[in-house]
């Protein structure tokens, strides 16, 4: 894999710039992949599945996705690696390709500006106390940056990585440019699920 080629993991999740998350690898083309990544110092990129399955043959993913950065790792006795990565800049996958090893990968793909943000307006604030009370639960793996809690992007990519929200809105968020957009749609949207709960009681 040459530098300027990037892996895809296409994966039933969307990573969130950013944002952690934790990723099970066993299976040999992955393993290969995150072994250059480590070596060259360069990340993958992660992509909602949107058909198909995350083992076995190839899936079909959603072209825009994320920069996935390896920021820690595990191997177990048995080969299989447990990493840690960091989400990263957003990338629009224009073209792809697949290697004799069953890896996805692109060398024309486009990185994304980083959304327009702004300071998360007081209409709004109840996300950023919820990011917090999330943070101090011992189940939540999240070191919340406080300098960045005014950060309306910051705030929403952190939520709706940890958040089990309906996968088209994750990717819908990830897509939107405008983190006030992405703030408000998200804060209506707990707020709607909040109501559907009450109405199932």
């Amino acid at each position: 894999m040459s530098l300027g080629k990037r892996a895809i993991f296409p994966l039933k999740t969307v990573l969130f710039p950013g944002a952690v998350m934790q990723l099970v690898i066993f299976e040999p083309r992955y393993l290969d992949m995150v072994s250059r990544c480590m070596s060259e110092q360069v990340p993958f990129i992660v992509s909602r599945m949107t058909n198909g399955r995350e083992v076995g043959n190839p899936a079909e993913f959603e072209p825009i996705g994320t920069f996935a950065h390896i920021i820690d790792f595990d191997k177990r006795d048995d080969g299989v690696l447990t990493i840690k990565v960091r989400g990263g800049e957003r990338v629009c996958v224009l073209e792809h390709e697949l290697q004799n090893d069953q890896l996805l990968i692109s060398d024309h793909y486009q990185i994304l500006p980083d959304a327009s943000d702004t300071e998360l307006p007081s209409s709004v604030a109840p996300l950023c106390e919820l990011l917090t009370k999330l943070a101090k639960l011992p189940e939540v793996d999240i070191a919340v940056d406080t300098a960045n809690l005014a950060s309306a992007d910051y705030v929403v990519n952190q939520l709706a990585q940890l958040l089990p929200i309906e996968l088209d809105f994750k990717q819908h968020l990830l897509e939107e440019q405008d983190a006030l957009n992405k703030a408000v749609a998200l804060y209506n949207q707990l707020l709607e699920d909040a109501d559907e709960d009450d109405d199932d009681d």
